[in-house]
């Protein structure tokens, strides 16, 4: 039976920004500008009210890559369905990351833009949301374009979602044909041999999200005395150029991570208001592998700790923690993991971070964010200066909370010799003696 569901919201669930597009039924829909605006909690919001409230359904989500799907897009819809306490109306199946809408059989599947093949045998969508637009390529587009073909029940459309990171970039040609515009609503048309096209972008920003707690908001207006690209990007919204004074420049993605290797580490940054992040080291043969295990908001310690443990984090390996935190970093102790606090020296710490070429794993998307944003900051006159800009560093902070604490603790852990098991009372007195230090 598929039938249409009849659920009243009310407007002061919805930022009043977004409240016409709902009904926008336009081709393409893309939702740009600054960080906090609340553009992908619309996105997940209109295809859920879109699966309820129409017949005949089948959305695709996807990403550039498709293991990042998990821990973005399918996680926010699960909690968007959450908090409208409508989850008894939703069939989430994790391990295929497929929701089906249970009175009418409409589904949200899944796919990434790295499985070219998987997403040629995907028929019969009626609509896609793509996440984090800027990391496709135009060929990646148009293959994407191709999986919404044929006559369906209700409109089609494509809603991509993404932060303008920079002027020259391939998104800004394509759909912004007369160059930069100052209306945060521009609608544009494309004569083609079949009809004609029809798109609508929309600008918005962390001020017109009324839900954005005021951490996130200062941090963002910090950025007008800290970086003015910056500041144009993740604040205002507008296109912004090619990112300069860049920290880490020797970084690539790879495949699959060894099964082997010389010794595995840990660092971690504390949060709650900003996302608590465990990055995952593993070294071999002098080689140094980043994995990012948790990246997520509103963690309490003891739901830090209780994540860990469902991830399988190896309690034997070191974890090298903010040692702002001794409270959080002692419960962690005691609860049987391996972990210290980090050495803090910000500078002395990323000139040896930055020794290294990194290889990190292809389904860590805040990591591969970070790396492509974290830059020194710069002076009113554009001087670089020796003390990275402080905006989204938080995996930033655990590479060298991880590598430069662990040098510190074992001078020759780098030298392709593996890092002793501390046991015992040998433990407890480096654990002792270093802990005083800071």
């Amino acid at each position: 039976m598929n039938t249409a569901i009849k659920i009243k919201f009310k407007s002061e669930v919805f930022n009043p920004v977004y409240m016409p597009f709902y009904k926008c039924s336009d081709r393409y829909l893309l939702l740009y500008g600054g960080a906090g605006s609340g553009k992908s909690e619309f996105a997940a919001a209109k295809i859920l009210i879109r699966m309820l409230s129409e017949k005949g359904h089948r959305f695709l989500i996807c990403r550039k890559v498709a293991k990042t799907i998990r821990n973005s897009q399918y996680e926010l819809l699960r909690e968007v369905v959450n908090r409208w306490n409508v989850s008894s109306l939703f069939d989430f199946k994790d391990g295929e990351l497929r929701v089906t809408c249970k009175r009418n059989g409409n589904e949200i599947i899944s796919a990434g833009l790295d499985d070219v093949e998987k997403l040629k045998s995907i028929t019969g969508i009626s609509g896609i949301w793509v996440e984090e637009m800027t990391e496709l390529l135009p060929e990646d587009w148009r293959q994407l374009n191709l999986r919404m073909r044929g006559w369906r029940l209700n409109y089609k459309q494509t809603i991509g979602t993404f932060n303008p990171i920079d002027e020259n970039h391939w998104i800004r040609k394509e759909f912004f044909p007369d160059g930069e515009m100052d209306n945060n609503i521009y609608r544009f048309e494309r004569k083609t041999e079949f009809g004609t096209l029809s798109g609508t972008t929309l600008r918005t920003t962390y001020r017109d999200n009324k839900f954005l707690d005021d951490t996130d908001r200062a941090a963002l207006e910090a950025l007008e005395q800290e970086d003015e690209n910056y500041y144009r990007i993740y604040a205002l919204g507008l296109w912004g150029a090619q990112t300069k004074g860049l920290i880490y420049k020797k970084w690539s993605i790879v495949d699959a991570l060894p099964t082997t290797w010389d010794f595995e580490i840990y660092g971690l940054d504390f949060g709650f208001s900003n996302p608590s992040a465990l990055l995952r080291v593993l070294v071999k043969d002098g080689a140094i592998y980043l994995e990012q295990k948790i990246y997520k908001r509103g963690l309490t310690n003891s739901a830090l700790i209780k994540l860990c443990d469902e991830l399988g984090i190896d309690r034997k390996s070191p974890i090298y923690a903010d040692s702002a935190a001794p409270d959080r970093i002692q419960e962690f102790y005691e609860h049987g993991y391996n972990i210290f606090p980090a050495e803090k020296s910000v500078k002395d710490g990323i000139d040896f971070c930055q020794n290294f070429h990194f290889y990190t794993a292809d389904d860590s998307s805040d990591l591969h964010k970070e790396l492509r944003t974290y830059k020194w900051k710069t002076d009113k006159n554009g001087n670089q200066l020796e003390e990275p800009l402080k905006f989204n560093d938080h995996l930033m902070d655990d590479v060298r909370y991880a590598l430069y604490t662990h040098k510190q603790m074992f001078p020759l852990a780098f030298h392709n010799k593996p890092a002793p098991r501390l046991i015992g009372r040998k433990k407890e007195r480096i654990r002792d003696n270093y802990t005083r230090g800071f």
